[in-house]
């Protein structure tokens, strides 16, 4: 199987990050469960845009999992804003690969009557399998079929 191929099966989630909610810890989806290690890891390595790479601590309170410590730095160093499309690919043992999606499509000037210029539409989204995946114009994934 070649890195792409497994890249592709390697299981993944995407949150939506919002500063009052997210800039402490960031909650994992509940249905994220079932690819985490049995007992959790306590610490997880988040590796960011450009390859650098922040230790966080990795804790499960009730049935949710948690980035931590560390997550509140990540954040800051990657300057996320509310509203940023954080997507998360998990190795299967304990460091996720995160990226962001910052540019966005206001839908309502999409659905204008006006001729619009090709930058103002900057992301366009494609269902490519039957899990209900799909990936924006450079090949990132926007939507998983784990939610």
């Amino acid at each position: 199987m070649s890195e792409s191929e497994e890249d592709d099966v390697l299981p993944r989630f995407f949150k939506v990050f919002l500063s009052g909610k997210s800039s402490e810890l960031m909650e994992l989806p509940k249905s994220f469960n079932e690819h985490l290690q049995d007992p959790l890891p306590q610490t997880a390595k988040l590796q960011g845009i450009g390859g650098g790479v922040w230790s966080v601590s990795f804790k499960k309170i009730g049935d949710y999992a948690y980035f931590t410590s560390g997550w509140s730095k990540f954040a800051e160093d990657h300057k996320l804003k509310d509203g940023e499309f954080l997507t998360f690919v998990y190795d299967g043992s304990h460091t996720f690969e995160i990226r962001a999606v910052v540019e966005t499509v206001n839908l309502s000037d999409a659905n204008s009557d006006e001729e619009e210029d090709d930058d103002e539409v900057s992301q366009s989204v494609n269902p490519v399998d039957s899990e209900d995946t799909a990936f924006d114009a450079e090949g990132e994934i926007v939507l998983c079929s784990s939610y």
